[in-house]
């Protein structure tokens, strides 16, 4: 046979293997080589030898058998031969991460009062009879049945879907399809309350009523003298504004701050010290443009 030269040079896997003194005999009887070093543990030594050797041939009646074909013929010798998140590992691919990351125990967007609710989540109050989630950080899963989302609450896991009625709809949740996949989602019943543009002095202006939203927002004059009166709004409202309004992203590039900002048809529509401005297909009261 033929010498295949494309193997000089290529390494190969290290095999290691148990050979019983009765299978190093058998093999020495078969080849008709009588050398007591083969039989004889005293012969063996004496030649220096630690213990019984194989002779130099061997290993060639070694490669029927599964065990050893396998490590003979592995299934990768480098990462590259394997797929994608995995390693070659002694000639066999395994997973990059053995120990993948635990998910939290939570059923994310179950109806709850309180943390307690939600194993190891927390309940968000702000949607309409609680929302069991979990915060989704890097290298971590969100739990069976739910993805994670970046939002302007910071990146969570909610409750997959395909059709509303996977959803609670008992409570208004529809199933809100989104570019990167659907989620459960509904507005708090207190969102239409909310003054947004109102003036305000504190938080508790902007509150929700009885039920009040969390994510209700009083940016003060006092905090920001641009807000003559103060300014009514939602933070992180995304989907969620009261009629009339609508989320804008006003933290600019290195700050994602997502708002509720007030509609307008004219500069009437609007307070004093407050402009009617285009943003997108709309008009909303925001700051007055700066003189210059």
């Amino acid at each position: 046979m033929a010498l295949d030269k494309a193997a000089i040079g290529r390494e190969g896997t290290v095999i290691t293997y148990v050979i019983d003194a009765s299978e190093v005999r058998a093999f020495a009887d078969a080849i008709g080589d009588p050398s007591p070093v083969y039989r004889d543990p005293a012969a063996a030594l004496a030649a220096g030898h630690p213990a019984i050797p194989a002779p130099p041939t061997f290993a060639t009646c070694r490669r029927g058998s599964d065990d050893v074909r396998d490590d003979l013929d592995p299934d990768c010798r480098v990462d590259d031969d394997c797929g994608r998140n995995e390693v070659c590992d002694g000639g066999e691919c395994v997973p990059d991460d053995p120990d993948p990351p635990m998910c939290a125990e939570v059923e994310v967007g179950a109806e709850c009062r309180a943390d307690r609710d939600c194993g190891d989540g927390r309940c968000d109050r702000g949607m309409e009879d609680g929302y069991c989630t979990v915060d989704f950080e890097d290298g971590e899963c969100c739990p069976e049945g739910s993805r994670n989302l970046d939002t302007a609450w910071g990146n969570i896991c909610l409750d997959s879907c395909n059709r509303d009625s996977d959803c609670r709809d008992e409570d208004g949740y529809e199933c809100l399809d989104l570019e990167d996949g659907a989620i459960c989602w509904t507005c708090h019943t207190s969102v239409n309350v909310i003054p947004v543009g109102g003036p305000c002095e504190d938080d508790e202006d902007c509150l929700g009523g009885e039920d009040p939203i969390d994510s209700a927002w009083c940016i003060t004059e006092a905090d920001d003298d641009r807000f003559p009166g103060g300014y009514c709004t939602i933070q992180g409202g995304l989907w969620c504004c009261p009629e009339g309004s609508e989320s804008f992203d006003v933290g600019g590039e290195d700050n994602r701050l997502l708002v509720c900002l007030d509609y307008c048809d004219r500069q009437s529509d609007c307070r004093d010290g407050y402009d009617c401005q285009e943003v997108g297909d709309n008009s909303v009261c925001w700051l007055q443009a700066e003189d210059g």
